[in-house]
């Protein structure tokens, strides 16, 4: 900060220097001529967000994955706003970069990863009922514990018709959500797929933890025991719950497992060292989970087993369930940490994916703040691309990993996590009873599909 605050105030005495007077030699020959010439210099100012965007490139040329292609910084605009300032340093090239994001308070980024929300705590997907209305609906597709939603007594699967009294459409659906309170008109789905009679719900947006483990249980196809587990975002605080789960699935004998990762968009990587551990078949603690390759500026090794910030391995987990193949359940919004399990787990077992697309980041991101509180941002930009053990890392598109087996949330209501005719879970347990020679499980209800708004 030193060399900064130098800089800018160098370039303030060159701005208060107001002229500066040059004497010529006098033309003999013309005595009476006065040949003083007056040059003005021209005025300096220093850009608008010269400090701020200066630390930006200073952190981004130091971690950025990407560096090398980062332009120069005399060709940076610093009159930008430190956001937009930040998106134009970004590289360009094919699908990047999609992945490197910033947020103006360093705490809301760490709360954001954390789990630490702001929300009335529930997912929705956007859908048309009838596609002879512009209105549209949100069917509540995840409710996180101890958030004002499930205090509110909403669930999975309740059907959102308005907010403040106003039906929803395309247009207007984004701005009621945004509201810090608002009145929903909520339905609630029977057991047969029918909507009772809506209630008004006040709700009020708080800041809560997020418990990353909304559901998970056991089931049968068959003889064969399956354990399903819902896991929304990677967060160390609830590794021993994850543990616990999977002890559980131990106990019991499971001798499948689906690992839904649908509302997964990533988090903290040694919760996925931990996750992945308690999967893998045959655990070598210590042998490679995967590694990563960094800017010139962080590592000058492809990777190094000594170097625990490019190279992973596996850890001792006593609760492994040592499975031949998983199950994983994805759709677009599965990211980050959870496509980095996927990957790391493909060389060591089969992994079938039953699902959409998920999103397509390859990368690890690091947290950057200002240490000494000057600068209150907090950037997330790509930090290194990870590999796995057998050097594959080819998802880093906007295709992201392709399902095996393709589908989508578009039959609505959504019926609970772990019902034998959820959408997703039901395909995957569909899958197990043919790999087992056993008969598909039978529609039911008043269930339809519909059209799925963006």
């Amino acid at each position: 900060m030193r060399h900064i605050l130098l800089f800018l105030f160098i370039g303030t005495s060159i701005f208060f220097s107001c002229k500066k007077t040059i004497t010529e030699p006098t033309d003999p020959t013309s005595p009476t001529k006065d040949s003083t010439v007056t040059v003005v210099p021209p005025v300096i100012t220093p850009a608008k967000y010269e400090k701020e965007d200066t630390w930006i490139y200073q952190q981004m040329k130091k971690y950025y994955l990407w560096e090398s292609q980062m332009p120069e910084e005399k060709n940076t605009n610093k009159n930008l706003a430190p956001e937009d300032y930040y998106r134009s340093i970004l590289i360009k090239v094919g699908d990047f970069d999609r992945v490197s994001i910033m947020k103006l308070k360093a705490d809301e980024l760490i709360g954001q990863l954390s789990g630490n929300q702001n929300s009335y705590g529930f997912k929705y997907i956007k859908y048309q009922a009838d596609p002879t209305s512009p209105n549209i609906k949100l069917a509540v597709s995840l409710v996180f514990k101890d958030s004002p939603a499930q205090k509110a007594g909403i669930e999975r699967g309740d059907i959102i018709d308005k907010i403040n009294n106003t039906s929803l459409t395309v247009s207007n659906v984004d701005a009621l959500l945004e509201l810090n309170a608002a009145t929903f008109e909520v339905s609630h789905v029977n057991s047969s797929g029918k909507a009772e009679p809506s209630l008004k719900v006040n709700l009020q947006k708080v800041l809560f933890q997020q418990n990353p483990i909304p559901h998970f249980s056991l089931h049968q196809v068959g003889t064969k025991k399956v354990g399903y587990l819902v896991y929304t975002q990677f967060q160390p605080l609830f590794d021993n719950d994850l543990r616990n789960a999977f002890l559980l699935f131990k106990l019991q004998k499971i001798d499948e497992f689906i690992l839904d990762l649908r509302f997964n968009p990533g988090g903290f990587t040694p919760s996925a060292e931990v996750l992945g551990s308690l999967i893998v078949p045959n655990l070598k603690p210590g042998s490679e989970m995967f590694h990563g390759i960094c800017n010139a500026s962080q590592t000058s090794k492809p990777y190094n087993p000594t170097d625990p910030s490019t190279y992973r391995g596996f850890v001792a987990e006593a609760n492994n369930i040592n499975l031949p193949r998983i199950y994983i359940l994805t759709s677009h919004a599965t990211s980050s940490s959870a496509e980095l399990v996927i990957n790391s787990l493909k060389p060591f077992m089969e992994v079938i994916l039953v699902g959409d697309n998920t999103y397509g980041k390859n990368v690890i991101s690091t947290v950057i703040t200002d240490e000494t509180g000057v600068q209150p941002f907090g950037l997330l930009p790509a930090w290194c691309q990870i590999f796995n053990i057998k050097g594959e890392s080819n998802y880093g598109t906007k295709d992201g990993f392709i399902p095996n087996k393709k589908v989508l949330d578009d039959v609505m209501p959504l019926r609970p996590f772990g019902h034998p005719e959820e959408t997703y879970f039901k395909a995957a347990m569909d899958l197990i009873a043919k790999n087992y020679g056993l008969r598909k499980m039978a529609d039911d209800g008043n269930f339809k599909k519909v059209k799925i708004v963006d």
